[in-house]
């Protein structure tokens, strides 16, 4: 922000308290109240830098309050209140004619992207001081997060923003810059820079003071590390390390019994740099994690016959990871199949038997089990039936020429026979 835009502001705040008597100091557009958005926790430990062919492994700054306090931006709006609508964030982290980015944790875990222009000198004072301006197009920021703080965020102010393309200007007196919060997921944020003339917000009317010096810092707040950046190329932030991720094998007899315990062997695994840190071991392929081990081999039992498909990921101390797979035939073992045939043969005895017990109650000349007995109840159903419409005499002809009445005489007759 510009001095010239800060006595307009004062201004119209002035003329405001003259004609109302009273001026109401709202919160301007885009300015965080005392409750943040939710924001996811951040699932990593390591960060990296990459621009050019070169790759740093940072750190996030760790501090005891949230990134929008840490920032500490101040304008007439705020408590505390200040007319220099500048960032107090710590010296530490601003350089003098220079920009800075750092990833900022807060306590509960989550991430943020910090940038910062320049570095507040109040002593400079007047409203001759001169400017500077740079543009950053931002790619890949993930959809877990948004900018909650916009330095500047009054009505009508210089800066220009965007979710994915900013403008910044302002005096030698103050810092200007913003927090994008809540980085989380998989993601790569790259920020393509432009400086001084080449920003957009340039104005060649006032006397310039061009941005110098680009950095990432990393580590403690107090006394961060810092990696000069090259002003004239873009720079990827993302999670992981610089280190070359591992290469995962994994061996494993071909087929196994039931009920026999099988090694799986990822010791041929390599990694270059020499840090992995855990093998997660899925048995059955279903995707989920059945154990963890930090040496490289393990054993299981399977208790049923059937292909799997085994497979082991291998992470390093950077969260680099690489996968491999084996195929098991699971056959049953000799005991199962004895059990399995004991079955079988209890099974067959058992319809043996059934069949037998009913070829005993055929009828002669007959495929159906079905007993003279049986005959006889069925015919005298159906001729109780029928006999509801018929009178006495027929009902009683009926039964007469039934195969009961019939196999009653065979059975008579057979009877005087033998004697």
């Amino acid at each position: 922000m510009s001095n010239r835009t800060a006595l307009t502001a004062f201004l119209l705040g002035t003329l405001v308290v003259s004609t109302f008597g009273t001026a109401v100091a709202l919160p301007p557009p885009g300015l965080p109240g005392d409750t943040l958005p939710d924001a996811p926790a951040s699932e990593h430990d390591t960060y990296a830098v990459e621009q050019g062919g070169t790759c740093v492994a940072v750190a996030p700054i760790q501090g005891d309050e949230n990134a929008v306090e840490f920032y500490d931006y101040r304008n007439p709006y705020t408590e505390p209140s200040d007319w220099s609508y500048s960032s107090f964030a710590p010296d530490s982290v601003t350089r003098e004619n220079g920009s800075t980015m750092f990833l900022y944790e807060a306590p509960n875990g989550v991430v943020s992207l910090v940038v910062l222009h320049d570095q507040l000198r109040k002593e400079r004072t007047g409203d001759e001081l001169p400017m500077s301006a740079a543009s950053f197009g931002f790619d890949g920021l993930p959809e877990s997060g948004q900018w909650v703080l916009m330095d500047d965020t009054y009505d009508g102010r210089d800066d220009q923003w965007s979710r994915n393309q900013i403008d910044w200007t302002w005096t030698g007196s103050r810092v200007d810059g913003g927090v994008f919060r809540g980085l989380s997921g998989e993601y790569g944020i790259t920020v393509t820079p432009s400086w001084n003339e080449d920003a957009t917000l340039h104005d060649s009317r006032f006397e310039s003071e061009p941005v110098t010096s680009w950095a990432f810092l990393s580590g403690n707040a107090s006394d961060p590390v810092e990696t000069q950046l090259d002003m004239n190329q873009s720079v990827t932030v993302r999670p992981g390390g610089c280190g070359s991720p591992p290469a995962a094998t994994l061996t494993a007899s071909d087929s196994v019994q039931t009920g026999q315990q099988v090694t799986f062997d990822a010791s041929e695994t390599s990694d270059p740099d020499d840090d992995i840190t855990e093998y997660r071991w899925d048995f059955d392929g279903d995707g989920n994690v059945d154990e963890a081990t930090e040496k490289p081999t393990a054993t299981h039992t399977y208790e049923t016959p059937g292909e799997r498909t085994v497979n082991v990921t291998v992470v390093d101390s950077e969260n680099a990871t690489d996968a491999a797979t084996a195929t098991v035939q699971v056959i049953a073992s000799s005991e199962d199949s004895e059990n399995d045939s004991s079955l079988d043969r209890e099974s067959s005895d058992e319809s043996t038997r059934n069949q037998q017990s009913g070829e005993e109650n055929a009828l002669p000349g007959s495929n159906a089990p079905f007993g003279t007995y049986g005959l006889g109840v069925v015919a005298l159903a159906a001729i109780l039936l029928v006999g509801e419409s018929l009178p006495s005499a027929d009902v009683s002809k009926l039964w007469c020429e039934s195969g009961v009445e019939k196999t009653r005489r065979a059975q008579i007759t057979a009877a005087k026979t033998r004697r």
